[in-house]
């Protein structure tokens, strides 16, 4: 099964198989903490959650659960099966809104206190990335954070990421298939859309985004170079 079939026909397996990757699972991880540690500092109340690209809705979830509730969940997803999980995945919230939608046209208010752009920004291509950013800008009310997993990459660089990666991988958590969607994840011409780290860093800064708090969760090594692997990374607007 093709990576976009999987992604769009069987999300359950499509999730398994991310979470199987040490990058992705302990970057979600580090999220949840960061975005903790901002409502903790702030001593925050009626929090308001937007979650871009949001998947199942476990990010949200998890993170309802770790702070005891938000006030509202707006989940954005294009893939209608990743919804419906997420409309049951019992989001602590007083309401959980949903938007099937395009993230580049999807209409949200400028009220989140959290945006989650979780592995999303390099599913854009390079020519949307800056409206993207836009995009994430016009959901933040003042004073609230962007909180961002990405994995940064060299072109040159990304398929012996890949293959470091799986090999990384215990093997007990080697289910069958994973392999393949490591490697069509790695050759993804369509899908996938990744930049170094020094691109995506003058692209947020254009987009009026400054950084507050960043950390390399894979590789540790530096084996594929000290700015090449995944991070989580805090933005504050600075737009007037």
């Amino acid at each position: 099964m093709s990576l976009i079939k999987l992604y769009v026909e069987n999300p359950d397996k499509y999730t398994a198989y991310q979470m199987a990757r040490p990058d992705y699972s302990k970057a979600v991880d580090n999220v949840l903490e960061f975005a903790k540690d901002f409502v903790d500092s702030q001593e925050r109340k009626n929090v308001v959650v937007t979650d871009f690209c949001c998947g199942p809705g476990e990010t949200s979830r998890r993170f309802a659960d770790k702070i005891g509730g938000l006030h509202r969940a707006i989940l954005i997803d294009k893939n209608p099966r990743f919804l419906n999980m997420a409309k049951n995945a019992r989001i602590k919230a007083s309401s959980v809104l949903t938007f099937c939608e395009d993230t580049l046209k999807v209409a949200v208010k400028k009220e989140a206190d959290i945006v989650f752009a979780i592995f999303a920004y390099h599913h854009l291509s390079d020519d949307k990335k800056a409206s993207f950013i836009h995009k994430l800008q016009g959901a933040i009310k003042e004073n609230g954070i962007l909180v961002v997993a990405e994995i940064y990459l060299p072109k040159a660089e990304i398929a012996k990421y890949y293959t470091y990666l799986y090999n990384s991988i215990s093997e007990s958590d080697k289910s069958s298939g994973l392999k393949e969607f490591l490697d069509e994840t790695a050759q993804s011409s369509t899908e996938e859309f990744k930049v170094t780290k020094d691109f995506a860093d003058r692209q947020f800064l254009a987009g009026h985004f400054k950084m507050v708090r960043e950390e390399k969760i894979w590789p540790l090594d530096n084996s594929l170079g000290n700015d090449a692997g995944t991070y989580v990374q805090v933005f504050v607007s600075t737009k007037i």
